[in-house]
Formats: structure tokens, C-alpha cells, sequence
């Protein structure tokens, strides 16, 4: 299948968590090994700061970004590692942290949670206290958070419901996405002026690439460029995994008649290939779901009937869906849609008569339209136009062209919804 060249771990990842014999694997806790090559001959990625706590001089030359869990052991080697460097470089080097708790740790992301409810309560010195609370210790229990907070001198009721809610998930996930568009696909990853450094590397290892980027960061200042703004000078033009193509499959404004769900005038429509005997199009929509949820009035899901070959009952099933469209409208057929996927198993004609009756559908009417074929010209023209796009298999989504294959998680869709957006407002402002 195509996809985008530097997405090709991430691919490999969901594929696996797609298979039904499996679970799904989060990114693996970041190894000891990379490659050892000079500072000089690696790429530089755009690691955008925004918002993030950071420690050190605001205007070091050197700015070392980090990607951490504090669940992760390997995390916690790395922040001794990090104070012996804060010692070496005092004026040097400014320390940003981002939050990337990893899904097989269950206390990491709660952790995280009271990291940045500190830094909203205190600012950085109380993020940078709660932070280095939580790496020193393995027992990240509720109890402990809130000594934890307690220690901090934070609300410890404030800080708890920030935890029971979830409070800051939006800057975990945006910290998540931007670990993703730089390939940070483990913990710990940590960026120095943009130079990726994979795992607990030693100090010296360290050292070596802050020495590299000091003297780098040292030619920029003497040629006039702020102090700081040698960050932003050093990284603007940097890597990341949205420069990359992505594969399109331009779809045709459907007809009215197509089933869709949103606004009709949505800025990101997508399109959506599938079966309702295909277990992983029944997966996909979980993220789905959450994704029209999100991005309420500004995305359209717009259905193609795919059944295939070798599901026997997907044909009918997607009759069915159509037929229920035909008897009582659009809101109809996505009663039906959802009631074929959370029943996949029970998808025979005797079972779908029992469906109908579910829905208050005219049972007749359901039983002739199988028997008589009528809606297949409509799943006939939805198959056609999946072989013209090369669509051939599901769930295919398009995303205004933009396609995304298989059961793919709720990250994936959100950064393709992202990038739609940023393009659909450069559009309209370019229009002005």
C-alpha cells in the first residue's frame, strides 16, 4: 500500500494493531543503539517549542528538547544524565521537556498530568520540582502523586481533579503529534538544536553533540543573529515527517443521495470505503467517531459501499444500510451503519430482518429490496469508482484527498485533519 515514506514505523505499527490475532503496540521505550554518526552529517528537525516548561537561560544557545514518559526507565537514567550536563553547560544549554506518555505505561499518563497542572498552578519551578519528583521515583501511584503535589506545594484537590480529567490532554497530545511529524517514535528522544539523539545515551555522547551545536550556535552569534533567536534560526528550515507526500485519491463530489454525515459544507470531507463484515473497518470506528467528535461542524464523513468478494454477507449488509437510507433518510442509514458494526457477527438475511425490525424499518420492504437487488447500482457505482481510484481494500479513508489505509489510530487521522485544515485557511486567505 502507499504511504508516506517517513511514516513507514508507524505503518508497521498500526498494521500489527490492526490484525486480529494481535494487540495493538504503542512505540517502544527508546534503545541504547543508534547510529554514531558525527552531529554534522544528521539531519536537523523542526522541534517547535510553543508553550513547553523549559530550564536554563531562555536565550542558550543551545536548546535540548526532550520526549520523555516518567514511567519509562530509560527516561529516568537520562534526567541524571541531563543534571550532569545542566552542570557542565550552566549558561549554555535550556532544557525543554514534552510529554509523550507511552499507552502500555498506566501511570504515565496520569504522571504527566500532574506535571503540567504544576506548571499551570507554579509556573516552571514548580513543573521542574514535580518533574524531577517523578523521576526519581517507580512508585507513581495516586497516593504518591498527591504527596507529590502536596511536596510541591500545588492545590492537591486542583491537582488531583486536573489528573481525573484529563485536564491537560490537549498539550500531551499536541506534544504526541509533534513527537510523531519529527519521527520520535520511542522514549526517551531528545533534540539538541534540532540533532536527534535516540535513547539513555551517555554523557559523553552528549557532550560531544552540545560541543558540535555550541560551535555551530558561536559562528551564527558572531555573524549578528541574536542570541535568542539562534534556535529558531537553526531549526526553522528543519525536517519533519509532513514534508513528506502523502498519497492522494482525488474523490468526486458525490451525488445528494450519497450517505454522508456532518455538514454538508465542512472544510475537510472524508471519504469513507468499507465493509461491514471487515473486522478492521468495525476497529476504525472507534477513531472515527472520536474524529467527527473533535472536529464537530468541521468534518463531513461521506460513506462508499466496498463489500468484498469474499465476505458473503457484506453485500446484503450494505443493501441493508441503503435500503434503510431509502425508507427513512440519511439519519436512517447511519442508525443502520452503526447497528451492522456493533452486531458483525449477525449479518445473514434472517439476521437483518431482525435488525430491520430494531430500527422500525417496513420488514417487507427490507426483504424485497435483498430479493430484487435494488441498491446494486448504487454499491456497483461505489465499487467502480474505489477500482478507479485504486482503493482495494478496507477501511480506505480520503481525507480531502489525503489517503489514510486501515484501522489506523485517532493520531493518524488528527494529523491528516490538521494539515487539511491549515491548507483549506491558506487557501481562503490567499482568496482574500
Amino acid at each position: 500500500m502507499n504511504v508516506r515514506r517517513s511514516g513507514l514505523l508507524l505503518l508497521l505499527a498500526t498494521l500489527l494493531w490492526a490484525q486480529p490475532s494481535l494487540a495493538q503496540p504503542a512505540a517502544p521505550e527508546a534503545k541504547d543503539d543508534v547510529t554514531d554518526a558525527p552531529a554534522e552529517a544528521q539531519p536537523v528537525w523542526k522541534v517547535t517549542l510553543g508553550k513547553s516548561p523549559s530550564r536554563g537561560p531562555r536565550d542558550a544557545l543551545v536548546t535540548l528538547v526532550v520526549f520523555s514518559d516518567f514511567e519509562c526507565p530509560y527516561c529516568k537514567r537520562l534526567a541524571a544524565t541531563f543534571d550532569d550536563l545542566a552542570k557542565r553547560y550552566p549558561k549554555e544549554l535550556r532544557f525543554v521537556s514534552k510529554q509523550t506518555p507511552l499507552p502500555f505505561h498506566p501511570n504515565a499518563g496520569p504522571a504527566a498530568e500532574l506535571a503540567l497542572e504544576a506548571f499551570a498552578q507554579g509556573k516552571e519551578k514548580a513543573f521542574w520540582q514535580v518533574h524531577d519528583a517523578l523521576m526519581a521515583t517507580t512508585d507513581l501511584g495516586d497516593a504518591s502523586l498527591d504527596a507529590i503535589a502536596g511536596t510541591a506545594k500545588l492545590d492537591v484537590k486542583r491537582a488531583r481533579a486536573a489528573i481525573v480529567n484529563a485536564k491537560h490532554r490537549a498539550i500531551i497530545e499536541g506534544d504526541q503529534d509533534l513527537a510523531e511529524s519529527v519521527e520520535a517514535t520511542g522514549t526517551p528522544t531528545s533534540f539538541v538544536n534540532g540533532i536527534k539523539v535516540v535513547g539513555a545515551r551517555p554523557l559523553e555522547d552528549f557532550v560531544a553533540v552540545v560541543d558540535t551545536e555550541l560551535a555551530r550556535a558561536k559562528a551564527l552569534r558572531a555573524k549578528g543573529t541574536p542570541a535568542d533567536r539562534i534556535y529558531e534560526t537553526l531549526t526553522s528550515k528543519g525536517k519533519t515527517a509532513d514534508d513528506e507526500e502523502l498519497t492522494r485519491r482525488d474523490v468526486p463530489e458525490p451525488p445528494v443521495t450519497q450517505p454522508f454525515r456532518g455538514l454538508k459544507n465542512a472544510p475537510v470531507t472524508i471519504h469513507l470505503f468499507t465493509d461491514f463484515q471487515c473486522p478492521f473497518c468495525s476497529r476504525a470506528q472507534t477513531s472515527l467517531t472520536e474524529i467527527e467528535q473533535r472536529y464537530k461542524g468541521k468534518v463531513r464523513v461521506v460513506y462508499h459501499s466496498m463489500p468484498l468478494s469474499f465476505h458473503p454477507h457484506a453485500r446484503d449488509a450494505a443493501a441493508f444500510a441503503l435500503e434503510a437510507q431509502a425508507q427513512r433518510g440519511n439519519n436512517e442509514f447511519w442508525k443502520a451503519h452503526d447497528l451492522l458494526f456493533a452486531n458483525q457477527q449477525k449479518l445473514t438475511r434472517e439476521d437483518l430482518t431482525v435488525h430491520a425490525r430494531t430500527l422500525g424499518l417496513d420488514v417487507a420492504k427490507l426483504e424485497a429490496a435483498l430479493a430484487d437487488g435494488r441498491h446494486n447500482l448504487a454499491i456497483d457505482t461505489d465499487l467502480e469508482l474505489a477500482a478507479k481510484l485504486g482503493v482495494n481494500g478496507t477501511p480506505t479513508f480520503t481525507v480531502n484527498g489525503y489517503e489514510l489505509v486501515g484501522a489506523q489510530p485517532v493520531r493518524a487521522f488528527r494529523r491528516v485533519v490538521e494539515r487539511a485544515l491549515r491548507e483549506v485557511k491558506s487557501a481562503r486567505t490567499r482568496t482574500r
